[in-house]
């Protein structure tokens, strides 16, 4: 007797909190009927076989593919979303070479049991990276084989086996690693491409400072600890005779994150503090800062005739200045900001009862008056910096311990963040001292928490 077919289940669509753009998706996609409840806080169920069908977008395959295989991000997962916005930017024929390479790479690493790389948010930038620059690979992707354990040797293991040559300076191998996919990172990726083919550094595209023998030698040999916009500041000041004590506080100072604009003024003034003799560099920073306020105002300002004596003593008479309108200037307008997305924080040590409660909190100061007062405070210039926490480049926190009635007791420590690079530029407690270990490490603690990057020029 014949079986008779059984019959096709209702499927049931539940997508009260869905778009309806998923929920036409879910209807006409899935082949077998199902069940599909979409419930607030839980991840879209993607089936497991999504990645291989071929009648889907290589957008869905991926996105199949990365919710399925990131065990981390159950919910909304931020980074995937940041790529696949990237990805969905590119033109129909990019969209389509890029696709197939990054979920070819994707498969072959869970093939290889590395998925501790895609579930790294940093690496699985920079595989999205390898896949888009898969046609300058000098090695096949399938000869790779896995010989360690630890998640960032494998990452360079594969990045050595697809693109790398000839050896290139380290901070080359960092760039692929730091979780960034604009213009910069990927014109210093096409330059480690460029190099470890055999290309000098006189031939790299947009290279921001004019290219000597000596700049490209340094460049080329530049320190392990250094990322690349910094090895070019230690070329520069190697080749003018300077040495990498005054290299680290150049790269320190506003030199070190300015992006090479209006080269030609600050190459002569790196040349000028190279040939200072008996020179302590520990004042570099305020000193670019004085230069830079000074060419700001004036574009025929130069270095010709000065003398390091009255630059320090202009730059000491300047930053007094500067204190001193911060007072004048706090009667006036005050200018307000949104809130950045980098959280509060807040440690708490010690028990009522011990009489040893201590409250320290890490917030972001939202307007120009916030500034002032800090910068009164703490005596330094952080005020100046109100133009640019306006424009949202940059933002401003503050290291207050309060007591346990919720008055200030104490301000620790005023921080600089870049907000394009996510990244720690300045600490410094009152009259620009370093900060102590204590507050070190609160505010480690407030970087690893929002998974920010902290300059290494920060000792």
């Amino acid at each position: 007797m014949a079986k008779s077919k059984p019959k096709k289940q209702k499927q049931i669509l539940e997508c009260k909190n869905a778009t309806p753009k998923i929920a036409k998706y879910v209807q006409e996609e899935r082949e077998k009927p199902v069940v599909f409840v979409l419930e607030k806080n839980k991840p879209i169920p993607f089936k497991k076989e999504n990645q291989n069908d071929t009648n889907l977008s290589y957008y869905e395959r991926i996105k199949a593919f990365l919710y399925d295989n990131r065990s981390k991000k159950q919910y909304y997962d931020s980074v995937v979303e940041h790529l696949l916005n990237t990805f969905n930017k590119f033109q129909k024929i990019e969209r389509t070479t890029i696709g197939k390479n990054f979920l070819d790479l994707l498969c072959f690493l869970k093939e290889k049991r590395a998925t501790e790389i895609i579930e790294n948010d940093d690496l699985l930038l920079g595989l999205f990276m390898m896949a888009k620059k898969m046609g300058s690979a000098v090695r096949p992707l399938n000869a790779w084989k896995r010989k360690s354990h630890n998640t960032h040797k494998q990452f360079r293991s594969l990045l050595e086996h697809l693109f790398i040559k000839y050896k290139v300076p380290e901070c080359f191998y960092g760039i692929w690693e730091i979780g960034n996919l604009n213009q910069t990172a990927e014109k210093h990726i096409d330059w480690c491409i460029q190099l470890t083919n055999g290309a000098s550094v006189r031939a790299l595209a947009n290279f921001p400072v004019k290219v000597t023998p000596k700049i490209a030698h340094y460049f080329v040999n530049s320190p392990d600890y250094v990322s690349v916009n910094e090895a070019i500041r230690y070329a520069q000041v190697m080749a003018c005779g300077g040495d990498e004590y005054l290299a680290w506080y150049i790269n320190q100072s506003y030199l070190g994150r300015n992006g090479f604009n209006q080269e030609e003024f600050w190459e002569t003034v790196i040349a000028f503090f190279a040939r200072t003799p008996m020179f302590d560099a520990e004042n570099v920073p305020n000193l670019v800062d004085y230069l830079e306020a000074q060419h700001h105002q004036n574009r025929d300002f130069s270095m010709k005739g000065r003398t390091i004596n009255a630059l320090l003593r202009q730059s000491e008479e300047w930053h007094a200045e500067l204190a001193q309108r911060r007072k004048a200037n706090s009667l006036k307008k005050n200018i307000i900001w949104e809130k950045c997305n980098i959280n509060t924080f807040v440690k708490e040590e010690g028990a009522f009862e011990h009489n040893n409660y201590k409250k320290f909190v890490l917030r972001e100061l939202l307007s120009s008056n916030e500034l002032q007062k800090e910068g009164s405070a703490m005596n330094h210039c952080v005020a100046s910096y109100a133009y640019k926490c306006e424009k949202r480049t940059t933002a401003i926190f503050t290291l207050e311990q309060i007591a346990y009635w919720g008055e200030l007791c104490e301000k620790m420590v005023t921080i600089e963040i870049n907000l394009n690079t996510k990244e720690v530029v300045q600490i410094k407690g009152k009259y620009n001292r370093q900060p102590t270990q204590r507050e070190s490490n609160i505010v480690q603690m407030w970087i690893d928490e929002n998974n920010l990057r902290k300059s290494r020029w920060i000792s």
